[in-house]
């Protein structure tokens, strides 16, 4: 029986494998893609969106959506070349939604870069939307570190602003290209380079300089593709106008000749395609019905495989009679029945179990949940003010008690959530990220928060750092925080006397990796050779008849997890009355020539967004507010949900901030009454509450985005800018 049920089973799938076309492979689609963006390059326009159109169609079809997104964004070249604005901005969109489905950072950021050239420059402009979206390019390109992309994108902003005779707004853009440009800039851009350089100084009335800059870019070999050749046609136009204002006629008529000859070449290359323009509209068109054609494919594919469900139902079906069969032998037979009775029992008493153990689990969440709510909810106004007073009073920005509550405040917070996930560390859910920070001032900070103790107990606590170490490195300096804090505060609450010393030097380098040794030394009172050996388990405090010292004894289970983490281990060596030594070994990644402000980060479009804060907490509210308002973002407080629905009726706003624990009505709810009243505003929750918790909540409700308190200022700008450019596409 089991044989012929294979055999159905199998010559039923052998008939699906021929009932289905069979799409191009990835490899086919990638070729088809290569061929249009050379017919593209050759200036083929109607063969380049032919070849362009079927992958994109097999792209889509088979899912391949950063292909799907590399075809649309050069079907949109192909319209903008051609003076079809309206084609190019719908290819250009699609562009960007498959490259948000390929989750494909770089493939965003080329749309975004043609986005912006096309709104900023085409007759239709729209000149503070295509701005935005370079600022969105050039946000990215931070995140990724990509530099040289990043020079493209500050040439682009540098080169609109000049258009418009805004060269104030422009040159910080063109200062940044300037300084990168050497090292990382893509060589084709020299003459655009060159040229805005030359439309600077002419502004600034720095004639000399101009001039030579023009004539670097005029006197440069140039490649005869047709982009470049743009590129040459505008410098001669930019240089023909300088050379007019200086009142060299002579000149600048010559250049003014050789940008018009250019042009009329140009023009009869395009003039070529003009009368394939309605041929270039019927393939939008021919896309469309391919797209319908498609949806009509799956739609028969979905009703063969629905048949293909209902002959497994009764595959299954039979099956299941014959399980039954089988359980009907077995139950003839009567020392297996004895055997089933037996196990039954165990079944239930491991069911009554586990039963009980979720009753726990649920009650241990449950408090999780209510503890770190109450213990975020305070840090969030602690750390905001304590950053607010660093913002607002720089005469004390130096102040090291200052920094010391700042630093041990946000270590603090790490800290209750290392307490509260303690029992989920085998689970390793703990993870590390990775950022660029200053390890020297890193190191200062942790100093700085223990200065105080050191000096109440009259010891020394030292710091020696090897001169070899780079400046900044990439890691997670938090955690690396905690470990340095829980092992010196450990060395200073066992030394009454003497010195606590920290000690870091370069182990070895391997390319653009350094390897650092950490040794944290004391003059304590030492670790006995049995307290050695459970020193690093938690809820374990050494008992030394020298004195009593309290703590949580979590602090080294931290630290071995931790370091752990970074793939490395910690070595013990302590004699008794003489004193403790920790060591380990860290490797980080070498941040060579980038710094923490390499990019500048712009949030210029946010000035002037209406923001409402709906919150209940006076002191939460006012951190928010100055937050907000750092950025010249206008900010309306209102403490509770009815308040917030009142206003809305009333008035709107660019983005909705919402606290979720508030009395009679919660930020779920608000948002619900909100999305029921047609109110759309994007919604950003703020909430002490682990996302994880409720996320899935807020989705339901109509939350857009979920942060939890405390946050960094960034990660929330980050948030209202996505939400509030996506809500106005």
């Amino acid at each position: 029986m089991k044989q012929i049920l294979y055999l159905i089973l199998l010559l039923f799938c052998f008939h699906l494998s021929f009932a289905v076309q069979k799409p191009l492979s990835k490899q086919e689609i990638e070729k088809l893609v290569q061929e249009g963006n050379q017919y593209f390059r050759e200036a083929e326009f109607i063969k380049s969106l032919k070849t362009l159109k079927t992958a994109l169609i097999q792209a889509e079809n088979t899912k391949e959506y950063a292909l799907a997104s590399m075809a649309s964004n050069r079907i949109a070249r192909n319209f903008e070349e051609v003076s079809e604005e309206n084609n190019a901005l719908f290819f250009f969109k699609k562009a960007l939604v498959f490259a948000e489905k390929a989750n494909n950072i770089s493939l965003k950021i080329t749309v975004y870069i043609n986005l912006g050239n096309l709104l900023t420059l085409s007759k239709k402009s729209n000149f503070e939307k295509g701005i935005r979206y370079m600022l969105l390019a050039q946000e990215l390109c931070l995140q990724e570190k990509d530099i040289e992309t990043a020079v493209t994108v500050n040439m682009n902003l540098a080169w609109t602003y000049f258009n418009i005779n805004k060269f104030e707004k422009g040159y910080p853009y063109l200062v940044y290209v300037n300084k990168n440009f050497e090292k990382f800039g893509e060589k084709k851009f020299f003459i655009t380079v060159k040229m805005l350089n030359g439309m600077y100084f002419s502004f600034i009335n720095e004639n000399e300089k101009a001039n030579e800059q023009f004539l670097a870019g005029v006197n440069h070999n140039l490649d005869q593709d047709a982009v470049l050749r743009e590129e040459k046609q505008e410098l001669y136009l930019n240089y023909s106008k300088f050379l007019s204002k200086r009142g060299d006629f002579e000149n600048a008529y010559s250049n003014l000749l050789k940008h018009n000859q250019i042009s009329e070449k140009l023009f009869n290359e395009k003039k070529l395609v003009t009368a394939n323009l309605s041929g270039l509209n019927l393939m939008v068109e021919s896309y469309k019905n391919d797209l319908h054609s498609a949806e009509i494919e799956k739609e028969s594919q979905s009703k063969l495989l629905s048949f293909s469900n209902n002959v497994i139902y009764v595959f299954s079906g039979l099956l299941f009679v014959l399980a039954l069969l089988l359980i009907v032998i077995f139950f003839s037979n009567q020392k297996n029945i004895k055997i089933n009775n037996t196990l039954i029992a165990n079944n239930e008493q491991l069911e009554i179990a586990i039963q009980k153990a979720d009753q726990a689990n649920k009650i241990k969440s449950q408090f999780v949940a209510t503890i770190t709510h109450e213990l975020r909810t305070p840090l969030y106004g602690v750390i905001g003010i304590t950053d607010l007073i660093f913002d607002e009073y720089k005469q004390i920005i130096d102040s090291k008690p200052l920094e010391a509550l700042r630093f041990s405040a946000r270590y603090l917070l790490a800290l209750i959530n290392d307490v509260l996930q303690i029992s989920k560390m085998e689970a390793v859910e703990m993870t590390l990220e990775n950022k660029i920070f200053n390890l020297r001032k890193e190191v200062n900070s942790v100093k700085n928060a223990l200065d105080i103790i050191a000096s109440n107990k009259h010891v020394s606590l030292q710091i020696d750092i090897d001169d070899s170490i780079p400046e900044c490195i990439v890691g997670d300096q938090i955690r690396l925080s905690q470990v340095l804090m829980n092992l010196l505060s450990n060395a200073l609450k066992f030394t009454a006397k003497g010195k606590v010393l920290l000690s870091m030097s370069v182990n070895k380098m391997v390319d653009k990796h350094v390897f650092i040794n950490f040794i944290v030394k004391d003059t304590g009172i030492g670790i006995s050779e049995e307290n050695q050996k459970t020193i690093f388990d938690k809820f374990t405090q050494i008992n030394e008849d020298q004195g009593n010292y309290q703590g949580t004894g979590l602090g080294l289970s931290i630290v071995k997890k931790i370091i752990d983490l970074f793939g490395s281990e910690i070595y013990l060596e302590s004699q008794m009355g003489v004193g403790s030594t920790f060591s380990f070994t860290i490797g980080f990644d070498i941040a060579q020539g980038i710094q923490a402000d390499l990019l500048p980060i712009s949030y210029l479009f946010l000035q002037g967004m209406k923001v409402l804060v709906v919150e209940d907490n006076k002191i939460n509210q006012l951190v928010s507010k100055k937050i907000i308002e750092q950025k010249g973002m206008c900010c309306q407080i209102v403490s509770s949900g009815q308040e917030a629905i009142f206003l809305l009726k009333n008035e709107s706003f660019d983005i909705i901030l919402m606290d979720i624990n508030m009395t009679i009505m919660n930020g779920f709810e608000t948002t619900i009454a909100l999305r029921n009243l047609k109110i759309d505003t994007p919604v950003i929750a703020l909430t002490a509450y682990s996302k994880a918790q409720i996320e899935l909540d807020a989705i339901a409700a109509g939350i857009n985005a979920v942060i939890e308190k405390p946050f960094e200022p960034q990660q929330l700008f980050e948030l209202i800018a996505k939400h509030i450019v996506v809500n106005n596409e």
